[in-house]
């Protein structure tokens, strides 16, 4: 077993205390524009906007900021102890039943986690933002049986038959500040039902691809990966002279239940930047802080209507045929053949898994609704 905290430093462009409070009057301009009224297209009194002016869905995204830490653009600069902990273990057991036939079991069990922060993609990690207010916690279980038969045939052969059994989980769940999290979904929710959201009821927080140079957001948790594998081999060997001659066969079966889209934050909004009080006119304040707080400020976004579980299941066979030839003491010339098939995959819910093809799209068919669509 481990134990390791490892320091990693983050740092990104937040907005200040005041500033989430509607307060730039101690702004630095050189970092980002002193916010107008879009509405006059001049500065609010004394750099502050009347609290009237502002939504609370806006500020409460802000709150998923760290106040700022330091002076300058880069003001949020912190140092973050990341831990990381693993542990294996082994059990193995060799039995000679015979002179010439030998059992052997082994078994390994292994966990990996990094529980909050995880610093975002500074260990290797990918979907969450760096900054640790509202983060995720990540577990990596797995195990693995492998058992072995080896007989010795006569005086010149020998057959291995090993069957083995493997699975591995990578599970994700939230962290962090869950009353702001819980604030964040009564606040946004999503465009299409939120029942519907494949994290429902603990959604990830919406996305923001960054802009006005603020540091992006997006949440990993909750999320999972499963795999699990069956695989079953026979490998003979016989001496003929000169020669080893080997034949085996290999059969496996798998299955991944993986969801789509890179992170829980991707099924809800994913917010660009700012584009006008109450339509697409481009009348902003000119500072993505300001906008977000700002009441009917609207922002370019997307959102998917589904995310989808993925349950694939697959087979492989393969056969081989080779050969070992001793051509002389310093001389051995290997060769054989091997052929491969790799089974076509299967989703277990193939009503959900389609795509569009627009080679299979017919005019004649119009808007309806499955036009053009394609099950694999």
């Amino acid at each position: 077993w481990n134990e390791e905290v490892r320091g990693n430093a983050v740092s990104g462009r937040v907005p200040t205390a005041a500033e989430k409070r509607g307060d730039f009057s101690q702004s630095d301009p050189t970092c980002s524009s002193i916010p107008v009224d879009p509405l006059t297209g001049q500065p609010f009194p004394n750099d502050v906007i009347p609290a009237e002016r502002i939504n609370e869905a806006g500020q409460a995204f802000l709150q998923l900021y760290p106040d700022a830490n330091t002076s300058g653009c880069l003001n949020w600069v912190e140092t973050l102890n990341v831990p990381l902990d693993w542990n294996q273990n082994n059990a193995r057991l060799d039995w000679s039943i015979t002179e010439r036939a030998r059992v052997m079991v082994r078994y390994t069990e292994d966990d990996w986690q990094n529980r909050s922060p995880t610093a975002g993609g500074a260990n290797g990690l990918w979907g969450d933002d760096p900054i640790p207010k509202i983060d995720s916690a990540w577990a990596q279980p797995s195990e693995s049986l492998v058992a072995q038969l080896n007989n010795v045939l006569g005086a010149s052969a020998l057959n291995t038959f090993t069957f083995s059994l493997s699975g591995i989980e990578i599970d994700i769940d939230q962290a962090g500040d869950a009353a702001l999290q819980e604030q964040i979904r009564a606040t946004h929710p999503p465009t299409f039902p939120a029942e519907g959201k494949l994290a429902y009821p603990t959604t990830a927080h919406p996305v923001f691809w960054s802009s006005g140079g603020l540091s992006f957001l997006r949440q990993q948790g909750p999320s999972f990966i499963e795999q699990d594998m069956m695989m079953l081999k026979n490998d003979y060997e016989q001496v003929f002279g000169q020669h080893v001659f080997k034949v085996g066969i290999l059969y496996a079966e798998a299955r991944k239940l993986e969801p789509t889209l890179s992170s829980a934050s991707n099924e809800m909004q994913s917010y660009g930047g700012s584009t006008g009080l109450g339509d697409w006119r481009g009348d902003t304040s000119g500072n993505v802080i300001a906008d977000f707080l700002l009441e009917d400020m609207t922002f370019g976004f997307s959102e998917v209507s589904h995310r989808q579980e993925g349950d694939v299941e697959w087979t492989d066979l393969e056969l081989y045929v080779a050969d070992s030839w001793k051509i002389r003491g310093n001389l051995t010339f290997d060769f054989g053949l091997r052929y491969s098939k790799f089974y076509w995959p299967e989703n277990a819910d193939p009503e959900r898994y389609l795509n569009f093809n627009p080679a299979r799209f017919d005019p004649a068919l119009g808007v309806s609704p499955c036009n053009g669509l394609m099950q694999v």
